[in-house]
This record gives structure tokens, sequence and C-alpha cells, in this order.
């Protein structure tokens, strides 16, 4: 019933983006690109850099999961925007049912009814749904880690004798290897999440038992992430992972001209400019580099492709250096972002409390609320929607966590690792409402669980007879 009441909503917020229009901005652009040009065999290229040029730009920003959901459905034939919006729902609708068992197994079936019909009515669950990013599939990865790593825990923190005498099963390491082979390829900040989950089970249980199934989880994790991992070396001229996009991040942050009102969030004209002074610095080292063409105006451009000409438009100019690829630029980025931290030391005491603000709404949240709108792709209506229903949750969300850690600790602390990660994330880079999508499900099922207390105490009280 929760997963049928997802759906209703979740199409109707398709509904109102179609009505609204223009909310294929930023990011999501990119998704719904790439998507069409991996289907169409090109692999992971910048798809408005060919499609605007004809030139071939290879492309490592986000890891590779939700594009590859999305080049699946187009390689089908399913090539639209709103088609790709049709095929996000599924990974929502499994977020809701993950919530219902995660929520069962530390808590019981009332919870994880009530953690379901949540995690199906929240707007910062279904919001990001319509829009073509991948926030449904982070939601998902995150429930997929937290459930994975329960049936490694004791009890409770430290376990007993009878908790500690318990061999881990083959299939519980194997799922939990899984989860954590696929999580990183959905946003590469939960490899943090993955370390702190791994210790706590190897502080919950004597670890010199739990040591093997942790190390047996890594070699499953390695294994899911070496193919993609060996592309990225295959085709970068600088090392690359599970993506390249943390230096352009970082410097979009971090920049005098956010230190006022804008504190904490960043500027695409501060990574504009940043990057324009790494392309310039780069280029005074290579004098005489090969360039692709650049059209000196915006009309000559469209003249010389309507001519089927391969050309550049000027506000293209700073990828003309193909010798200078993703891997090069973001690594030149990061060097640079650095040195201007160690020159700016007082800047981070700043913007650090703003960044954690931000993204626990603590922290100018009608501004913010104005930056999930723009850039970010939210329309208003939907982003206070989001942001209610989160304060609605919220003091049910501590509650919740103060209960657990009480008599659940070991399943509290695994629950409360989402949120560790996104804090972690959000410190070194800025506040963003989408950085919080993993955490959402740890708000609802504390959330939940409270709320069940709440409603078990009423019940009680109601009960016992007057006098």
């Amino acid at each position: 019933m929760a997963v049928g009441l997802g759906l209703v909503i979740r199409l109707a917020g398709i509904a109102y983006l179609h009505h609204a229009g223009d909310f294929l901005i930023g990011d999501a652009r990119i998704y719904h690109g790439e998507g069409l040009v991996i289907a169409d065999g090109r692999g992971w290229i910048d798809p408005f850099f060919f499609q605007s040029t004809g030139f071939t730009r290879q492309l490592a920003m986000h890891p590779p999961s939700y594009p590859a959901y999305l080049a699946l459905w187009s390689w089908l034939g399913v090539r639209s925007v709103l088609g790709h919006q049709l095929v996000s729902q599924p990974i929502g609708l499994a977020s809701i049912v993950l919530c219902a068992v995660v929520g069962r197994r530390i808590w019981g079936p009332a919870v994880g009814v009530v953690a379901a019909f949540l995690a199906a009515l929240h707007p910062s669950f279904w919001s990001w749904d319509g829009m073509v990013l991948q926030e449904p599939m982070a939601i998902l990865a995150s429930l997929l880690l937290v459930g994975a790593f329960l049936p490694l825990l004791p009890q409770r923190m430290g376990g007993d004798a009878a908790d500690q005498g318990r061999p881990f099963r083959r299939r519980a390491v194997l799922l939990a290897g899984l989860a954590c082979g696929f999580a990183p390829l959905v946003r590469a900040e939960l490899v943090a999440g993955i370390a702190l989950l791994a210790l706590v089970v190897l502080f919950a249980n004597r670890w010199r038992r739990a040591l093997p199934a942790m190390l047996g989880v890594a070699v499953i994790m390695l294994a899911c992430l070496t193919p993609w991992v060996a592309y990225n070396l295959s085709r970068f001229s600088q090392p690359t992972t599970l993506s390249n996009g943390f230096g352009i991040t970082l410097s979009s942050t971090h920049c005098p001209a956010l230190d006022g009102e804008m504190l904490g969030y960043w500027s695409p004209t501060c990574a504009g400019e940043a990057a324009q002074a790494t392309v310039d610095a780069w280029f005074a080292e290579h004098p005489g580099t090969p360039q692709l063409p650049v059209a000196d105006t915006v009309a000559d451009y469209e003249t010389a492709r309507a001519r089927g000409e391969r050309i550049l438009a000027p506000a293209q100019a700073i990828l003309r250096f193909s010798a200078l690829d993703e891997s090069e630029r973001d690594a030149l980025l990061r060097h640079a972002t650095v040195q201007w931290i160690e020159d700016h030391p007082g800047y981070e005491a700043r913007a650090i409390p703003a960044r954690l603000g931000r993204v626990l709404g603590l922290y100018h949240p009608l501004q913010q609320i104005g930056l999930d709108t723009i850039p970010d792709g939210r329309k208003r209506p939907i982003a206070v929607m989001a942001w209610l229903g989160y304060y609605a949750v919220l003091p049910f969300a501590v509650a919740g966590a103060v209960a657990g850690w009480r008599r659940r600790r070991a399943q509290t602390v695994v629950l409360l690792v989402p949120l560790a990660t996104v804090l972690l994330t959000v410190a070194m880079t800025f506040g963003n409402t989408r950085y919080r999508a993993i955490a959402e499900p740890t708000f609802v099922l504390f959330g939940a669980s409270a709320m069940v207390a709440l409603g078990r105490w009423i019940r009680r009280t109601w009960a016992q007879p007057a006098g």
C-alpha cells in the first residue's frame, strides 16, 4: 500500500514538473545526456561537448551507476526526458520497501510500516525521482549498506558471549560486499561510510573474529569496483578511480566572494574563474600545445555548426586543449585550492559551521530554499514542502536516535553512519540539500521508531482506568 501511494505521488510530481517547465538543468542535463551517449556506444564522454562541437571529451564527473542505468533504458528505446523520469521511479519505490525492511528488522513490524509510509510521503524522498538526478539511487545505496551491515552486528554494542560466538554467515558477508561494491559507484563519498561501518562491526564484535568477515567484504567490494577503476585508469592522464570532480567542487566553494551572505555554499563564478586560471597557467607551461578551433562570436559558432563544422563556442574556450583532460585539470584545481586554503586559514573556521548549518537547516534556511530552486532545479513549492517535511520529522528523529542509543546502540550507530558521512562531506565541500539525500533514511527510520513509541505510550495512557 505504501509503495502504491508512493507511485501515485511520484507520478503526480512528474506531471507537475512538466506543467511548470524548465526543470532539467545542471547535473540533470548531464545525466540525461550521458544516458544517451553511453547507449550509443560512445562511452562515458561529455554529452554536451560532443553534441555541440562533435569533439569527444572523456568524462568521469560522476560515478557510473545512474548514467549506466539510464543508458540501459536508452538502449532499449526509452530516450526522452519523460522516459528517463519514469524509469527512475522503481529506484525510489525500492527505497520505500527497504525502509520497511530495515525498520522491521530493528524495531519490529509497526515501525517498518510507519517508515514505509513516511518514505512514500516525504518530499525529501520523492522530489528527486522526477528530476533525473542520482539522489534516488543514492538513497537506495545508503539503505542497502545499512541493511547489509545490520546482520553483522550483535544484539548490543560489545555483544555478550552468545553473540560473539555466532559465526558470520557467508550470505551476510556476500550481501555486505555487494552493497559496498555498489554504493561507491553511486556516490563516491560512501567509501567513507563503508569505512565507518566496518569499524562499527569490528568494535561491536570481537575484532579478531570479525576481521576475516570484513576482509571478505573488502575483497567482494574491490571485485565490484575494479572494472570501473580500470576503465578510468586507461583513459585519463592522471590516476582516476571513482570520479574526478573533486577539484572543481573544492574550487567552487573556497572563494573570497562567498565570505558573506553565501558563506557555506558554492558559486559557479568562483568555479569558472578558478578553472580559467588553471588552464591559463597550464598553457603558459605548455606553449604551442595544439588547440581545438574556437568561434570568435556566438553568431560565428552557429554559422559554422550549420555548415557541419566542428568548432567550440566562445563559452567553451576553456576546453580547447584536448591534451588537458578532466583528470589533469581536476588535479591542478585541487592543488590550487589546497594552496588557497593554506593561505586563508580563517575562512575554513567560518565556512565549516555554515556548511553544516545549511545542510541541517540551521543556517539561512529560507535562503537555502531558494538555492534548492536555483541552481539545483527543485521547484519552489516542492522545495518548501521538502523542508517542512524535514522539520516535521526532525524532532521525532532526534528522539528516536536517543532512545535507540540507550537500547540498541550498535544498530543506532549503523543508522547514524550515513548522517556522519554527509556531515564529513559537507564540511569539506559545501552545504547542499542534495548531499543530505543519503541521510534521509536515517531521519525517517529514527522518526518512525519515535512515532510508534509515542503512539504506544498514548494508547497505554488512555487505557489506564480513571483515578
